[in-house]
């Protein structure tokens, strides 16, 4: 019952975001997107947001899917699995398996699943799937931000899922290569250390700007980082604010 009502108030919420996107009502003052208005006025998440937006600007191609999240028996997470993953004419049978399976179960089914074949409806049975849509957010180009902020750095990054590939496998082989330095060749210190994908990112870095690998014409000298420190014991970073004692210690 607690379920049941979720799922309507979700639905209730896809509703909203339809109309909001229909009668482009997010177009406020500030406001860059319909997920920009989601994040700041209803509270959700940057991917929350795109799942909603999407559900909703996918409701008229895929009615087999408005139903049931209407209905109550897609929640959310399922919804959003198949707003993502499934080209119009095919959301009847997908919808026949969505709701019987997990949201990881769906994924991993969707993503191999070959929508080449004959889709629902009979009455087009040589008709391709449509091209993929030059405004969804799948077809968007790569998007980076940067920024410091209460002594921390912080990174967003989104792609279309091939560079995602790369970058991905990019990360995960920084990361076995430095798995096999800290039990091979590592000093006693960082013996049983667990390597994390975001050290696999440092990884890349340091290699991007290693003198003498990758210096040409003197690149690497124009991309060093400068800490300054003085007398006092205060220091800062270049262009930045003031480093934290642990940041000085180090």
């Amino acid at each position: 019952m607690i379920c049941g009502r979720l799922n309507a108030a979700h639905a209730d919420l896809i509703d909203l975001v339809t109309r909001l996107v229909e009668h482009q009502t997010w177009a406020i003052s500030g406001i860059r997107s319909p997920e920009h208005w989601l994040t700041c006025f209803a509270g959700v998440s940057p991917a929350t947001a795109r799942d909603l937006v999407r559900i909703a600007t996918r409701s008229t191609e895929l009615p087999a899917l408005q139903r049931e999240v209407h209905s109550g028996r897609l929640s959310f997470g399922q919804a959003a699995v198949v707003a993502a993953h499934t080209p119009a004419g095919y959301d009847e049978t997908v919808v026949q398996l969505a709701v019987h399976a997990t949201v990881p179960q769906l994924r991993r089914a969707l993503v191999k699943y070959d929508f080449t074949e004959q889709p629902d409806n009979p009455d087009t049975p040589d008709t391709p799937p449509p091209p993929p849509d030059a405004f969804s957010v799948a077809a968007q180009p790569a998007e980076l931000a940067m920024w410091f902020e209460r002594d921390r750095f912080h990174l967003t990054y989104t792609a279309p899922a091939d560079i995602g590939a790369l970058v991905q496998q990019a990360l995960t082989e920084a990361k076995d290569a430095l798995f096999l330095a800290t039990t091979t060749g590592a000093s006693s210190k960082d013996e049983g250390r667990r390597v994390r994908m975001a050290d696999a990112m440092e990884q890349l870095a340091v290699r991007s700007l290693q003198i003498g690998t990758t210096d040409i014409a003197g690149r690497g000298d124009k991309f060093r980082i400068y800490l300054h420190l003085d007398t006092t014991g205060h220091g800062w970073l270049h262009k930045r604010g003031a480093l934290p004692r642990h940041l000085l210690r180090k």
